[in-house]
C-alpha cells in the first residue's frame, strides 16, 4: 500500500515536470546510481566476476533510464528489464 501511494505522489510531482527539467536530471542520476548499485551487488552474489558485472550493469542502468518511463522505472516492467539486460550482455 505505501508503495503505490508513493508511486501516486511520484506521478503527481512529476506530471508538471518536462523530460529536460532539474528534477528528471536528478531523478535520472540518482536512478543510474541506485540501479548500478543493486545490479552489481546482485549479480556478485549470484557469481559474476566484479568486472563483467560492473559492465553490463551500467550499460544496463543507462539504457533503463534513457528507454523507460519514469513509470515504468518505478515499476521496472520485466520484459522491458530482460530484453535490456540481453542487449547489454551481448555488448
Amino acid at each position: 500500500m505505501r508503495r503505490e501511494i508513493l508511486t501516486a505522489i511520484a506521478a503527481m510531482l512529476l506530471a508538471g515536470c518536462g523530460k529536460g527539467s532539474a528534477f528528471q536530471k536528478g531523478f535520472d542520476d540518482s536512478y543510474v546510481k541506485n540501479f548500478k548499485e543493486s545490479c552489481i551487488k546482485q549479480a556478485s552474489v549470484n557469481g559474476a566476476p566484479t568486472d563483467v558485472a560492473t559492465s553490463v550493469c551500467d550499460c544496463a542502468a543507462n539504457k533503463a533510464a534513457t528507454d523507460l518511463t519514469m513509470q515504468e522505472k518505478m515499476s521496472l516492467p520485466q520484459d522491458k528489464m530482460a530484453a535490456i539486460m540481453e542487449s547489454c550482455l551481448k555488448q
